[in-house]
């Protein structure tokens, strides 16, 4: 009877330390989401992000996050907007925002929407190598850029997962 009582309590021990930790690994928001929606045998790479609405973070204003695998010289567009080249020089986390104002030559104009206002979004790159490009979803609150020509994301926190996306070749 010992040696079934010390079983049991071994057993319930167990369950609540894995219980216990299995819910630690999954308490991360995670609001939006990617998909890749190029055309088959397209030369244009499309992406869009959906934002699901919730209003721990309808308030923020949020930004996309890029890196490449390479230096690379991309043009992006927004679905019904005019081509932009923009420069991933290295392998850090880049806010396309800021490539898209630079690409433009509005360097340091930089404004950020508001999460609950927008649905989703869809981009198309255009790459002359294949590379990798890696995407997620940071919400933050908008804060006035040093300049006072534009503002910054500060207090970001990421709510996608990572997304790659393998460019083709055009």
């Amino acid at each position: 009877m010992k040696l079934l009582k010390r079983i049991v309590w071994f057993l319930f021990l167990s369950i609540g330390v894995f219980g216990v930790s299995g819910c630690e690994s999954t308490n991360e928001m995670r609001t939006a989401y990617f998909n890749n929606i190029t055309a088959p045998g397209s030369p244009q790479n499309t992406i869009k992000v959906t934002l699901q609405s919730d209003k721990m973070v309808d308030e923020k204003y949020f930004d996309i996050q890029v890196r490449s695998d390479r230096e690379l010289e991309v043009q992006v567009y927004e679905e019904n907007g005019q081509s932009i080249t923009i420069n991933l020089d290295d392998t850090r986390w880049n806010s396309l925002t800021t490539l898209m104002v630079e690409g433009e030559g509005k360097s340091g104009t930089e404004t950020y929407e508001k999460y609950k206002m927008v649905q989703s979004k869809t981009y198309v790159f255009i790459s002359p190598e294949e590379a990798t490009l890696t995407f997620r979803l940071v919400v933050g609150e908008p804060e006035e850029n040093s300049l006072k020509t534009g503002y910054i994301l500060t207090n970001s926190k990421e709510v996608s997962n990572e997304f790659k996306l393998k460019l083709k070749k055009s």
